[in-house]
């Protein structure tokens, strides 16, 4: 698929991307040498989508996350950041678009995945899911591709396809809807 679509990640004097036919690569910043690289359509059966593969990965302390929407519960998976190997997996929701994005909420971090279905809150060191809340848009033919927005203990939702927009508030148990 012609591409790229998703931003490169710099982190840690290493450069991340994700290209629309599922590579996820590291590479050395200051010399572009290739360091390691994971193929997840063949590590984790990643469909193209409509528009191929478009999350970018975010660099989460020693872990990249990212979103190949895999079989095997590999929805959202965790690479290690020196040396890519997969320190877990969540979720057995296709991907969607949109990146993942961290935020520390009452003094804990929490990653959010906007999936292809649904809005999940992720633990980051091991991946637990703490809730997740059903939220796409409506059709087959449809794309979430923007990144939840996370202020202090409210999440912004929005989608074209005639989703709209949700302001949401965290809790433990799922978010509390607040329009």
């Amino acid at each position: 698929d012609e591409g790229p679509r998703a931003t490169p990640t710099i982190a840690a004097g290493r450069v991340f991307t994700y290209g629309a036919e599922g590579r996820l690569s590291c590479w050395q910043l200051e010399t572009g040498a290739p360091l390691w690289h994971v193929d997840a359509v063949k590590e984790f059966g990643s469909q193209k989508g409509f528009f191929g593969r478009a999350a970018s990965p975010l660099v989460e302390g020693e872990l990249v996350i990212l979103m190949p929407g895999g079989r095997d519960g590999a929805g959202v998976v965790a690479f290690e950041v020196a040396t890519g190997k997969v320190r877990w997996k969540a979720t057995g929701d296709e991907a969607s678009y949109a990146a993942p994005t961290a935020a520390t909420i009452r003094g804990r971090r929490i990653i959010f995945a906007l999936t292809r279905d649904a809005l999940v809150a992720l633990q980051p060191l091991d991946g637990k899911v703490i809730f997740r809340h059903p939220w796409w848009p409506r059709g087959s033919a449809t794309v979430s591709a923007a990144t939840p927005l996370v202020v202090d203990d409210l999440i912004f939702l929005s989608a074209s396809y005639g989703a709209g927009a949700s302001l949401l508030r965290f809790q433990e148990r799922g978010p509390e809807e607040i329009w």
